[in-house]
């Protein structure tokens, strides 16, 4: 408290506020990360706080104008936050902006390298966007960052990640943490193809209801180097299968693609099995009919697995064939929409 009596109250997030007013709030890094950011409770919690805590405290108070008027001084709030996700607070306050009472936010948006206008988010109409001086490919803060430290930094954390962190964008327009740009077809080879390792990765469920989830299955293999050549990290996905399936369908399922796998030449390596819903099941029924068939511990979130798999496709490693089309249709999408066949393939890329 100040001798004139001003203050400054500070409380965590949902932190106890209830009875006390402010003329300036400001709610800084509300998320403690991109896993709260990205987890849609623990978001519509931060959002009940904001209108049942936050807002009723902002005080109006009548200030006499220099003409001896008598003005309401309406108070100032500020939100400082990484952009995590799209649909985070700021997400949700520009969604706001299109109901019936807008809040005429001014938005301060500085990307790290500025982009040419055209590229960058578009703001509802009520809203104000402080001007970026910049020319595009310009640093922010070249004294302490410049262009070619944010370069090494930008091939390090990731596009996904960089359009987060570095440029407030929570995820790049052309897809999520898989860009569309990065998915190529199939590598060219004078001679034919050979896989070694050649892996099965399935991501299975419960049960088969229409409202459950669903079985993914993705075949893929790491090309094995042409005659005489060196051998490179190069990844061909060569199907993709999406489907509902109950334990005795998930059973049935693989047996017959085993079967069919075989006739084509094209016996797997390795099938690999999540740990998890019906995954002991069916390593305990299949174990002594399919070769190779492996449980797999299940470490880790969708999300960090996508992550780390994700700079194969950055560096041009991961080559789809026209079968692997469902595949190709969600990883832009992730972690939006259906996530079965990204899991599968994250397991085996991993």
């Amino acid at each position: 408290l100040t001798p004139s009596r001003g203050g400054c109250i500070a409380a965590g997030v949902n932190g106890p506020f209830t009875g006390k007013g402010f003329s300036c709030g400001c709610v800084d890094d509300p998320y403690k990360g991109p896993k709260e950011a990205a987890s849609e409770s623990y978001r519509q919690d931060f959002i009940n706080w904001l209108q049942s805590v936050w807002f009723p405290r902002a005080d109006s108070p009548q200030v006499t104008a220099p003409d001896g008027s008598l003005v309401t001084n309406l108070s100032a709030l500020i939100f400082v936050l990484t952009r995590w996700d799209e649909e985070d607070m700021v997400g949700w306050l520009l969604q706001q902006e299109l109901e019936e009472a807008p809040q005429h936010w001014h938005v301060l948006d500085l990307p790290a390298i500025a982009e040419h206008p055209a590229d960058r988010p578009q703001y509802p109409p009520t809203v104000t966007v402080e001007p970026d001086w910049r020319q595009p490919g310009e640093a922010l803060c070249p004294e302490r960052f410049p262009l070619q430290e944010l370069l090494k930094i930008r091939a390090r954390t990731g596009s996904f990640w960089w359009s987060a962190l570095y440029q407030q964008r929570p995820a790049p327009a052309s897809g999520g943490i898989f860009q569309r740009a990065w998915l190529r077809g199939r590598f060219q080879r004078k001679q034919k193809r050979r896989y070694a390792p050649l892996v099965l990765a399935c991501d299975l469920t419960f049960k088969d209801e229409e409202d459950s989830c669903y079985c993914g299955f993705v075949l893929m293999g790491l090309l094995a180097p042409e005659h005489g050549g060196a051998q490179k990290l190069e990844i061909e996905v060569l199907w993709a299968v999406r489907k509902r399936l109950g334990l005795p369908g998930t059973i049935h399922f693989l047996l017959a693609a085993s079967a069919a796998l075989e006739q084509q030449g094209l016996r797997p390596h390795a099938v690999l099995v999540e740990d998890a819903a019906n995954g002991p099941a069916v390593i305990q029924t299949l174990r002594r009919k399919i070769r190779g068939l492996l449980p797999l511990p299940a470490r880790g979130s969708k999300e960090l697995r996508a992550h780390a798999v994700a700079p194969l496709l950055e560096a041009g490693q991961v080559a789809f064939h026209p079968r692997a089309e469902p595949l190709v249709e969600e990883l832009p999408r992730f972690p939006k929409g259906t996530k079965d066949l990204t899991d599968a393939f994250c397991h085996g890329a991993l």
